[in-house]
């Protein structure tokens, strides 16, 4: 059974700019890596 497909919006300096269709297993590892990084670097701004 392949992935299930959702819309995403991609948004650019708060508009949007496109909207693409892709797997929802790569979004959610998408944004488990995005919230990573916004960890990574509220670490990295308080050292």
């Amino acid at each position: 059974m392949p992935d299930k497909k959702i819309k995403v919006p991609i948004y650019i300096d708060c508009s949007l700019y496109s909207e693409i269709e892709i797997e929802e297993e790569k979004y959610k590892k998408m944004i488990k890596n995005q919230s990573k990084n916004n960890k990574r670097l509220k670490q990295n701004l308080k050292s």
